[in-house]
């Protein structure tokens, strides 16, 4: 699983782009072909979902270049994204 991706930071965003990069490097490697992203469960988390969806976009457009693609899971213990439902509408926005 890939965690505490959306909903966060300009800053903190490039980071995590760049941590998923190296993970999907990692994951050509063993031929897997989807990351499943967990919502986020840090302390600095946005509740603006069109940030989160923007941001999960982007995520999937750098998976596609490596002809990956990505899950999204609401875990009941996450900061703003806490039920399917939650999770389905942002996965839509995206």
């Amino acid at each position: 699983p890939f965690r505490d991706f959306e909903g966060v930071s300009d800053e903190q965003h490039k980071r995590n782009l760049a941590r998923a990069e190296r993970k999907f490097d990692l994951m050509g490697e063993l031929g897997a072909p989807l990351m499943l992203v967990c919502s986020n469960v840090g302390t600095d988390v946005s509740d603006d979902d069109a940030r989160a969806a923007a941001q999960l976009y982007e995520l999937a457009e750098h998976a596609a270049r490596h002809q990956l693609k990505i899950g999204y899971e609401a875990l009941s213990w996450g900061t703003r994204v806490r039920t399917f439902d939650h999770a389905w509408r942002i996965v839509e926005t995206a």
